[in-house]
């Protein structure tokens, strides 16, 4: 209420004095436009390359506007320099100090913006690099010690100085090699606006800075100068090196990388057909350090331009993001023509993508793109670990001889081997075998019960469904398996926890003809389910139903691994009781896949033979078993009492099996009748029945 009372004059001339007292205050304050630091950690072989370097910075000292402030740390000690035009002038010298920790850095900027603050702010960070790479990579090395970029040591210390500051750094240069990566720039985000740096190795000579401060002054805004550096080093193409720098914009990248992330879901949910392996990117893909660093661009170019659409498109789109982000690129030689200023991390297989990985999720560019989950998919799911079996199947070649098979997937690198697990052993949870007694837990729609002969009987469709009253749960992940026999039309086996939340599809099997059977086997939830059989004809048609089984694996029974080196295994003998084999595949770099999931089997078989034998030939029994193993056979009569044991001696062998005779002189005299007998081989057993006549 108090300024309604001053005079219209009076009131003018007080603004113009408060006017002239800010502009005072700011000029005493912001001594200039730009105030340049350079921390050059020299206390290495660069030595001398930095000496060159300050000389540069002399002969362009005295710009209005502009500061010039030098943190040089050599193998005699560490000191500050500012650059006038008369000369270097010296104003601290620390002694022994250690360029590569995160406090030197933060102690020496916030020294400067303190010391000469001003509207706009430089960073130079002078040395070798090497990327983000894993705690022990970054920038800053001296000795043993480094400024780590996964350890967040390089954006602890660049925060500090931001928020001294007041705002963001302008520009962020990297005089180093191998620093242009969207990892290391995206830790600079919210704390900078513009990086300069290169992709690739930067030559010893370093960035021309004489060259690059040429025509600029206290006026020149970041950007402008940003592109200046980048132009400068063209004179790397008349020293016929083999160079890039580039300048990027950081909120760009930051947009960009956050668009990345919504589709990494689209992509980990592509087949395995339609990923691409580490060894097609890294061998088509501009590389800068061959075993991680590859041009973020072409790499999703190449990624986006072999895979379907609508994730192509999204892929592409995000290319160009990146592309967008950068604002000048210079690129020397021919080497790297292809280049766009931005490179990420691809590792070319498993040991560099697990070396790397547990530090790499620390980094902000991780996190905020999800690059992590695509390179697990991309890389390490699809190419550095073997594919899993799909679509394990057990088949009835001939008597006593059964064929094991699955679809091997897509390997880049090949498969060497593949491991069957078998184990002996179910926990049935539900068994329903065919005939009018079990009719009853069944509701049915167009199902009929009728004889398939011989007193058997099953279900006969007309086109319809049924389902199981009851409901079932498996103490473990389980499976639920089925014989059908149909003409023309497709067996649809369902499962839901509860039907008004609708139905998951476990399986279709598809009939062309009549009497084709089929052994129908998929896996069950370990949650409270139902199961649906759903027939549909294409025109019309049947399916006989029979023994209808939910089970899932005994963990105390044994199992034995053997090795098949094709998608296609002869079993030597029919499984016997109930058990189950999975698979899972060893490519050509000793990856190992999972197992896949198991096949079920129920199955009861006889084995018959007499004695004595009039026809004085050999009774062999084939087993598919570890070579080398010992066995027995163990006879029973039929009240389980134990009579005698016949001895066990290998045959031959083939591959991973071995084919063993069994030779028998009972040291009692057996009389007609039915025994039992129990062979062992290692960890494989069945029980036969033995029939002899005289």
């Amino acid at each position: 209420m108090a300024l309604k009372n001053i005079p219209p004059r009076r009131l003018s001339l007080k603004l113009i004095f408060s006017l002239l007292l800010f502009l005072l205050f700011e000029n005493i304050c912001l001594g200039g436009q730009w105030t340049m630091m350079f921390y050059m950690a020299a206390d290495n072989d660069l030595y001398s390359q930095a000496l060159t370097d300050i000389e540069e910075l002399r002969k362009i000292a005295g710009k209005a506007g502009i500061e010039i402030l030098i943190q040089f740390d050599s193998p005699s000690g560490a000191f500050r320099y500012r650059v006038l035009p008369q000369g270097i002038s010296t104003l601290a010298s620390l002694g022994q100090s250690n360029s590569g920790s995160p406090e030197a850095l933060a102690d020496f900027g916030l020294w400067a913006v303190k010391t000469y603050p001003a509207r706009k702010y430089l960073l130079v960070l002078w040395d070798h690099g090497d990327g983000w790479s894993k705690r022990a990579k970054g920038i800053g090395i001296d000795g043993l010690d480094y400024l780590s970029v996964a350890g967040g040591e390089l954006r602890e210390a660049l925060a500090d100085i931001s928020s001294v500051a007041g705002q963001p750094l302008d520009i962020v240069v990297f005089d180093a090699c191998f620093m242009q990566m969207a990892e290391v720039l995206m830790e600079l985000d919210g704390i900078c606006r513009y990086a300069v740096g290169s992709e690739a190795g930067f030559p010893a000579e370093s960035m021309p800075y004489d060259m690059a401060w040429k025509d600029i002054d206290g006026n020149t805004p970041a950007e402008s100068l940003a592109v200046r550096l980048v132009n400068s080093c063209s004179t790397f193409d008349d020293l016929g090196y083999q160079a890039t720098c580039s300048a990027v914009d950081i909120n760009s990248l930051s947009a960009a990388a956050q668009n990345l992330k919504p589709i990494t879901g689209h992509l980990r949910q592509l087949p395995v057909s339609a990923c691409v392996c580490s060894s097609a990117v890294t061998d088509s893909v501009l590389s800068f350090l061959p075993w991680y660093s590859y041009d973020l661009p072409l790499a999703l170019d190449f990624i986006g331009n072999r895979i379907p659409d609508p994730e192509k498109t999204l892929v592409l789109d995000i290319s160009r993001q990146f592309k967008n982000s950068v604002l000048a690129q210079f690129i020397a030689g021919d080497d790297y023509q292809k280049a766009n200023g931005l490179a990420a991390w691809y590792p070319n297989g498993k040991y560099n993508f697990e070396s790397g990985i547990e530090a790499y999720r620390n980094l902000k560019w991780s996190g905020l793109s999800g690059w992590d989950k695509i390179l697990y998919q991309l890389i390490f799911q699809q190419d550095s670990t073997a594919p899993v079996p799909q679509q394990i199947s057990l088949d009835k070649e001939s008597e006593g001889v059964w064929k094991l098979s699955w679809d091997p997937g897509y390997e880049p690198s090949g498969i060497e081997t593949y491991q069957i697990r078998h184990s002996q052993g179910l926990v049935t949870d539900f068994l329903d075998q065919s005939g009018s007694a079990d009719s009853a837990n069944w509701i049915k729609t167009g199902f009929a019960i009728v004889s398939r002969g011989a007193g058997d009987t099953a279900y006969y469709s007309i086109g319809g469904q049924m389902t199981i009253r009851d409901a079932f749960q498996c103490d473990s992940t389980g499976n639920i398996g089925l014989t059908a026999e149909g003409l023309w039309g497709s067996l649809v086996l369902e499962s839901s926890p509860d039907t008004l939340l609708g139905w998951d599809t476990l399986g279709v099997w598809n009939f062309y003809g009549p009497g084709e059977l089929k052994y129908c086997s998929a896996k069950v939830k370990t949650s409270l389910s139902r199961i649906r059989l759903n027939w549909k004809p294409f025109s019309s048609g049947w399916v006989y139903i029979d023994d209808i089984k939910v089970c899932h694996p005994d963990p105390a029974k044994s199992t034995q691994i053997i090795s098949s080196p094709s998608p296609v295994h002869k079993l030597l003998r029919q499984p016997d009781g109930a058990g189950y084999y999975q698979v899972r595949a060893i490519d050509s770099l000793n990856n190992i896949s999972s197992w896949s999931e198991a096949v079920f089997y129920r199955l009861e078989s006889g084995f018959a033979t007499a004695w004595p034998n009039p026809f004085k030939s050999e009774i062999m029994l084939a087993f598919s078993t570890g070579v080398g193993q010992s066995g027995e056979v163990k006879i029973y009569n039929v009240l389980g009492q134990y009579i005698d044991k016949m001895s066990l001696r290998q045959k031959k062998t083939n591959g991973d099996t071995a084919e063993y005779l069994y030779h028998w002189a009972p040291k009692t005299s057996l009389s007609n009748g039915i025994y039992l007998a129990r062979i062992s081989s290692g960890l494989d057993a069945r029980t036969v029945k033995m029939i002899l006549i005289r």
